[in-house]
């Protein structure tokens, strides 16, 4: 009887772990499908976003940016300068419209300033010992990678060359890593890391 019962006891407990893992994968799935969805509206934005810049000479003076979050909401990079900025005017109010989960962040950059300091850059990399330079559309921010970042004449000359608040400068990873992998049938089959220290 004490056998039966423990059985039953064990039966019971098992059900339970198994339809509340059930019901997990089911939540993980649908919040997943969710996220996707979300994403894929996103982009569809940032398109439309995009196209209306290429026509709208003002909007391009106030953009500085977009980028889609790890939620997949589309995050819209705003300098608003002279306080003119104004959503109705410009047709991204139609996109919002369309795409609720659309954020906007007052920068102080325009994605065309941060261009202009990368082009400025890219020219002079070597002179300037800069071994890379990264454009954050995130972080509205050019970063600039020196191996040797306590080189202040180079630091210097560099912020010469462009605003300060464009830039952040960044030590080197003297690290080179080398990703190799095989894909078959379109699915990924082995990552192999190969580091080697610089």
């Amino acid at each position: 009887m004490k056998k039966t019962v423990k059985r039953l006891m064990v039966f019971f407990i098992m059900t339970i772990i198994l339809t509340t893992n059930i019901f997990a994968d089911i939540s993980i799935n649908n919040k997943t499908e969710e996220m996707y969805l979300q994403e894929e509206k996103s982009l569809q934005s940032y398109k439309q976003i995009q196209e209306i810049i290429n026509y709208n000479i003002e909007l391009a003076e106030y953009y500085g940016g977009a980028y889609i979050d790890d939620e997949g909401y589309l995050n819209i990079n705003i300098k608003n300068h002279d306080n003119k900025f104004n959503i109705e005017d410009t047709g991204l109010k139609m996109i919002q419209d369309s795409n609720e989960a659309i954020k906007y962040h007052y920068v102080k950059k325009t994605k065309k300033e941060l261009k202009e300091a990368v082009n400025k850059l890219n020219n002079r990399m070597k002179e300037l010992a800069i071994s890379q330079i990264e454009l954050s559309e995130k972080n509205n921010k050019v970063y600039i990678y020196m191996n040797n970042i306590e080189d202040m004449e180079r630091k210097e000359q560099i912020m010469k060359l462009v605003d300060s608040e464009a830039i952040e400068f960044k030590q080197t990873n003297k690290q080179l890593e080398i990703k190799v992998g095989e894909f078959a049938y379109g699915s990924y089959l082995d990552n192999l890391n190969i580091k080697f220290l610089l």
